[in-house]
């Protein structure tokens, strides 16, 4: 099948082949992977799920179809109060999820901010409490 480059990111040689995604391995790779099975294990949707590992040993998880927020400009829907709710509700249920774990604890407590999905959780934490205001009630 043919590999497709993925734009934006953290990581480099990211493509897309099919509906998975092939990803270099990194020294975070093991806590990602544990991160995704917690995801799954508990049905969440806001995550892909870990498929294990490629003939070169890049890390596979499935492709999800959505729009990454990575560019400095970006479509209006991004800026939408309806956008701000979804991004909240995907940070709290990630929160919940993680709470009173060891995920949780790497995640948020000094593991690596630049790093994969939990610097994306970290930017969409910032992002949402700038723009709480009536939205508070869905970070409690």
């Amino acid at each position: 099948m043919r590999e497709v480059p993925l734009p934006g990111g953290s990581a480099h040689a990211v493509v897309r082949v099919g509906r998975t995604v092939r990803r270099p391995a990194t020294p975070r790779s093991r806590f990602v992977r544990e991160l995704l099975r917690h995801f799954e294990r508990h049905g969440w949707p806001g995550a892909p799920r870990h498929l294990g590992s490629d003939e070169v040993g890049r890390d596979v998880p499935d492709y999800m179809d959505g729009h990454v927020a990575w560019e400095p400009v970006q479509p209006e829907a991004v800026h939408s109060d309806a956008s701000l709710v979804r991004t909240a509700r995907l940070v709290r249920q990630f929160h919940e999820l993680t709470a009173g774990t060891a995920l949780r604890l790497a995640a948020f407590l000094g593991w690596d901010p630049a790093a994969g999905a939990v610097g994306e959780v970290r930017a969409a934490r910032r992002w949402v409490a700038a723009h709480r205001g009536g939205l508070e009630c869905l970070l409690r």
